[in-house]
C-alpha cells in the first residue's frame, strides 16, 4: 500500500515540534510496512516584513 500526505506542517530538523505527530504517524506506518511519501513546503526561512518596511 501506498499513502501519500499533503501537509502544512512537518519537522524542518531533528528534534522540531513543528508537525511532530504527522511525522509520528508517518513512521507509524512505514514501521508497518506501509510505503509513504510526504509533502509539505519547504524548510527554509519565511519572509517576515518588518514593522518599518513600507
Amino acid at each position: 500500500m501506498k499513502v501519500l500526505t499533503i501537509t502544512s506542517s512537518f519537522p524542518r530538523y531533528m528534534g522540531d515540534y513543528y508537525g511532530n505527530f504527522i511525522y509520528a504517524l508517518c513512521r507509524t506506518l512505514t514501521q508497518k510496512g506501509i510505503n509513504v511519501v510526504v509533502l509539505a513546503p519547504p524548510a527554509g526561512r519565511r519572509r517576515v516584513p518588518s514593522p518599518t518596511s513600507k
